[in-house]
């Protein structure tokens, strides 16, 4: 049990800028796999359906957004049901922007993205709704609690973050998906290190209330993930 009662961060492979495009492309492809079977973008679905009905748009602006995916399969499930949601992505690594851009164009859906690192600049402003996946786990504390406090003093009503739990299932499921689901080494190597250096629900809990930001609500979701909630009439 001693392996995983603390956080074991280091740098994963996918936070390389000069990672080889054919590895990074095969990389994305893997982890948008593993997002389309654990229907990860319902987790924000949820929370934007229930506070955002319309009659007007409302501009959704999903962070660290890697390959796009969460993005993707949000503004399908807006367009199928009517709602006017306007959706669109950012991220550090240039590679990964494109990749979004390319899947967005090949498969018909209105997403937009751009660079930009998140930790480093301003979150622009004008969205509603801000989201972020598996991201937290990258961050040290005093990283993290910077990044949450630029988070709720945007203008938006509500963000959404989920992340994974360290926990022996977590790493259990997170070993055995990424090898039925990818054949990227990549993802193989990065998955289960996402595990050793998530937070625990108390420990991310612990980090907000020491920032001394409005606590969220906290949900414990499947498969091992959490999800905090701010909502902001």
């Amino acid at each position: 049990m001693q392996a995983l009662a603390e956080r074991h961060r280091v740098p994963e492979i996918m936070d390389d800028l000069y990672l080889d495009r054919p590895v990074h492309t095969q990389a994305l492809v893997g982890l948008a796999a593993l997002n389309r079977t654990s229907f990860a973008d319902l987790l924000f679905w949820e929370p934007l359906r229930k506070h955002f009905r319309g009659p007007h748009t409302a501009r959704i602006l999903d962070m660290a957004c890697g390959a796009g995916d969460n993005a993707l399969s949000l503004a399908r499930r807006a367009r199928k049901e009517g709602l006017p949601y306007d959706f669109e992505g950012c991220d550090f690594n240039p590679q990964a922007v494109i990749f979004a851009r390319q899947r967005a164009c090949r498969e018909g859906v209105d997403a937009r993205y751009f660079v930009m690192d998140v930790l480093k600049e301003p979150v622009p402003g004008g969205y509603d709704a801000l989201l972020n996946s598996l991201f937290l786990h990258h961050l040290d504390e005093e990283q993290l609690a910077a990044f949450l406090k630029k988070l709720l003093a945007s203008s938006a009503k509500l963000i959404v973050l989920t992340d994974l739990k360290r926990s022996w299932a977590g790493l259990a499921l997170a070993y055995v998906a990424t090898r039925l689901l990818t054949r990227s080494p990549v993802v193989h190597a990065d998955g289960p290190q996402s595990v050793r250096a998530a937070l625990t629900p108390p420990e991310i809990m612990n980090v907000i209330r020491k920032a001394g930001l409005p606590l969220p609500q906290l949900e414990h979701v499947w498969p091992e993930r959490y999800r905090l909630v701010w909502w902001r009439p």
